[in-house]
């Protein structure tokens, strides 16, 4: 656990904010440190507060969430190094300054977004964001059908986002976010993936094979005209980073299905289809979901998807956001065949990536792969509706 003091009268003062009560007092508290692998250097540290407090109606238990966001660069390689450009897609205080903000107010009855009650600058490269403590199930544990009632709570909350007289204009929000995740010429291995003997290894057998290779090629050379088209139809705004860590379930007061959505430090503006998109293949890729379900999950986030917007009032023509979505995947995901090429040709790293998710290498490939290859799939349907959508 990362070592700091906490003012014991500020922590009073959050406590009795958050719980509705009277002026009070400490009688204890305790502090751990929540289980989770950080990918984002932007946190530095997640810990669960509880306690008991005294105000004049007597006392009262409490527990709240403390994350600690940071500007400091930790390793200089990282992909998820933090920036101070507001217009970078890894801005460390954009999650702070969405919660100052009344972006992430009057919500639709089913999307959640937790508490924020307080935010306090520690230091010039520090944040501290102190929050509602989620109680519910957390989406690694759903069964695949409850998906579809998250995807159709997004829904319903981009719908409503996009009626309104004008989107946010913050400048520390995300734009093009999507953009920033096209593999890069270098992760794309174009001599590899033009090499035919380098696909026949096993590992990839099942689910690829050279004949992707001319697919790869074709959606490397049209990736511009495709962001572009992207970047051009309807926007709303997004989460960008929706997959089932960052998803919880659980019912109001009022005994109504509420899906809660952790982690806005992404938050920006894109087009509808882009977070389900990332929702579906990530889950996938990251081992939250077992490829066996990759079809039936992706159906279900799709139809709820939609109902949501529909629910909200959305009545556009569902190609633009079909298009989004198999662009999004295919730009995304399809691109990484390399990547993976480049993996299971080099040994030395096998150690390593079991060791970090905790599988064996064959089924990390075997998720991987098939995550690839129905991108893929989906570049095809992408390039029959590009002349079809329309542009704004």
């Amino acid at each position: 656990m990362q070592e700091f003091a906490v003012d014991e009268r500020a922590l009073a003062k959050i406590a009795q904010t958050a719980f509705n009560r009277s002026p009070s007092v400490l009688a204890s508290w305790q502090r751990e440190a929540i289980s989770y692998r950080i990918i984002n250097r932007v946190t530095a540290g997640l810990y669960r507060f509880t306690g008991t407090s005294i105000d004049q109606r007597g006392s009262y238990d409490w527990s709240l969430v403390l994350k600690i966001l940071q500007q400091d660069i930790k390793d200089t390689a990282s992909t998820f190094n933090p920036s101070d450009d507001p217009a970078y897609w890894n801005y460390w205080r954009r999650e702070a300054d969405a919660y100052l903000s009344d972006i992430l107010h009057e919500l639709p009855r089913g999307f959640g977004v937790p508490r924020c009650y307080a935010v306090s600058a520690e230091t010039p490269a520090t944040l501290w964001l102190w929050m509602e403590d989620i109680h519910g199930l957390p989406a690694t544990q759903w069964p695949l059908q409850r998906f579809q009632l998250a995807a159709q709570h997004l829904g319903q909350f981009q719908a409503r986002c996009a009626a309104q007289p004008e989107l946010p204009a913050f400048p520390w929000l995300s734009r093009k976010w999507f953009r920033s995740w096209v593999p890069a010429e270098t992760t794309i291995a174009l001599d590899l993936i033009t090499n035919p003997r380098l696909w026949q290894h096993p590992l990839l057998a099942s689910s690829l094979s050279p004949i992707h290779a001319d697919r790869i090629m074709s959606i490397w050379q049209q990736r511009f005209t495709l962001l572009a088209t992207v970047e051009q139809l309807p926007q709303t705004l997004c989460h960008l980073d929706v997959w089932p860590p960052n998803l919880f379930a659980r019912q109001t007061p009022d005994e109504q299905d509420q899906t809660v959505f952790l982690d806005w430090s992404q938050v920006g503006l894109g087009a509808y289809g882009e977070d389900i998109a990332n929702l579906v293949l990530d889950s996938v890729w990251m081992l939250k979901v077992d490829v066996a379900l990759l079809t039936e999950f992706e159906r279900l986030v799709w139809d709820g998807y939609l109902t949501g917007l529909r629910l909200s009032g959305w009545d556009a023509d569902a190609r633009s956001v079909r298009f989004v979505y198999a662009a999004t995947a295919a730009l995304r995901f399809g691109l990484l065949a390399g990547l993976l090429l480049r993996q299971v040709h080099d040994s030395q790293d096998h150690k390593a990536i079991e060791q970090r998710y905790q599988r064996p290498f064959d089924q990390i490939m075997a998720q991987r792969t098939a995550v690839v290859a129905h991108a893929l799939q989906l570049a095809d349907e992408a390039e029959t509706l590009l002349p079809l959508v329309t542009v704004a």
